[in-house]
């Protein structure tokens, strides 16, 4: 009698396997709508702020006016300009009028007290193509050259910087004007006669044709010069005859 009222009110296979899915589904929805009804409170759905523009403010001014409007301030980043302020927020990130929820983090890039300063490698013995790379490279951007007379040309010598020789591995600033002497290779024609010259000590050799008309002019009298007198004395008269014979008569 049992085992008949209990098959009775069993229900069937397919019935309750309906109604175990029914409900995982309204369990689920439920666990949805939960989270995000909680996820909604959390990130403040629908609250939004719009971020100040603090670009040309001081850094402790711009930190106090979004500290004011519920955010959170890190400094990001400095950088060197020339006319700039130190200290002055040149970029910030999110960008000014963007939509953002309160309390979302502002980076802030400043300009920097001092310019970044940079370790220079060797930049002699190579040529200077080879040399501009090397300091454009770095960020070094003020860069001028010297000539200076060599046997191999574009070579580079020296760097200079405020007329000081630099060694590999000084530092300088990136805004640093170097100067760099490089070789300029003289004509072939112009070295050996330098050299023919030069060699011993001895002046530069005086065109022929120069010469000869200076010793010229030199051994040719003058026309204004006056006349040397004949050194020959002069013929004296012979008494006559006539003479004597008056003297004894």
């Amino acid at each position: 009698m049992n085992e008949s009222t209990e098959n009775k009110n069993r229900k069937p296979f397919w019935l309750r396997v309906t109604l175990n899915i029914l409900l995982m589904i309204v369990i689920g929805c439920f666990l949805l709508w939960i989270s995000t009804f909680v996820l909604d409170l959390w990130t403040r759905h629908g609250d939004n702020v719009t971020v100040p523009d603090v670009k040309g403010m001081h850094f402790d001014d711009a930190s106090r006016l979004l500290e004011d409007n519920d955010f959170e301030v890190v400094l990001q980043d400095s950088v060197y300009e020339d006319g700039v302020a130190p200290g002055t927020v040149v970029d910030q990130n999110p960008k000014d009028s963007v939509e953002v929820k309160p309390g979302r983090t502002i980076y802030l890039t400043i300009n920097a007290f001092y310019p970044r300063t940079v370790s220079l490698p060797a930049l002699t013995d190579i040529s200077l193509r080879q040399a501009r790379t090397i300091l454009e490279g770095l960020g070094v951007k003020n860069i001028k050259t010297k000539e200076v007379p060599s046997e191999y040309q574009d070579l580079v010598f020296a760097a200079l910087y405020n007329g000081k020789r630099l060694k590999p591995g000084e530092r300088v600033p990136l805004t640093a004007q170097i100067t760099l002497e490089v070789g300029v290779a003289l004509d072939y024609d112009d070295m050996r006669v330098d050299t023919l010259n030069y060699a011993d000590g001895m002046p530069p050799k005086q065109d022929v044709s120069t010469s000869a008309e200076s010793g010229q002019k030199a051994d040719t009298p003058s026309n204004d010069s006056p006349e040397v007198a004949s050194e020959e004395p002069a013929a004296q008269s012979e008494p006559s005859d006539d003479s004597d014979d008056d003297l004894f008569d």
